[in-house]
């Protein structure tokens, strides 16, 4: 059976396949906390999260408080630098509106490029045996509904000795598989370098996007 028709009969399930193990976790919550009650009462609370967060997030996102929108989640981190890594008071350093936001958030950016490098160069000078370097992005620089370019997150790379095993078109999902193999010894195998969007409120339907970068 292939992964693909696999995964269409786990979709049609009536129960996610998230179910097939609550009761694991539930014995893990059960011998931690030393009490079944407890431990039913933390794993419903888990499912419950798990289920209901997209819907929570795209009800969020609807609402909005003075220029403030709670769904978004970048304006729930305040702004705390300046472009030179000048701390902000406390008015500038709280949670922004949005026309702020899109100011402030690069000036903070800057800045912390700016310490990235630094830090780099520190690794560099003083780590005692040649250092693999991993710098990473969460997501690419888009909002939610620009979905291509949301998915080109940063993945930058340092090997001390060479490029070899290095591809242009990687993801995330070989990055540590990559090293292990190259630096400690392992011999996993590389997987299938795709990219799977999700919205918020529908967080299992999955749309592949291309992978679009030149070999």
């Amino acid at each position: 059976m292939s992964k693909s028709s696999l995964l269409q009969k786990l979709q049609a399930l009536p129960l996610h396949p998230l179910f097939f193990a609550a009761y694991p976790v539930l014995v893990l919550f059960a011998l931690i906390s030393k009490d079944w009650h407890r431990a039913a009462l933390l794993l419903s609370v888990f499912i419950f999260l798990f289920f209901t967060y997209g819907h929570a997030y795209g009800y969020l996102k609807r609402i909005e408080i003075d220029g403030f929108i709670p769904g978004r989640h970048r304006q729930m981190l305040p702004i705390v630098f300046g472009p030179k890594g000048e701390e902000l008071n406390s008015i500038e350093a709280g949670v922004p509106k949005f026309e702020e936001y899109n100011v402030k958030y690069p000036d903070q950016v800057i800045y912390i490029n700016q310490r990235i490098t630094a830090i780099v160069d520190l690794i560099l000078q003083s780590s005692p045996n040649p250092p693999v370097i991993v710098i990473q992005g969460d997501h690419g620089p888009a909002p939610f509904d620009v979905i291509e370019r949301r998915m080109k997150n940063l993945n930058v790379y340092y090997f001390p000795d060479n490029k070899e095993g290095l591809y242009p078109t990687i993801t995330p999902v070989n990055r540590f598989r990559l090293i292990f193999n190259k630096y400690f010894g392992q011999k996993y195998p590389m997987l299938e370098d795709r990219s799977l969007y999700s919205a918020y409120d529908v967080p299992y339907n999955y749309q592949e996007i291309p992978n679009d970068c030149k070999p």
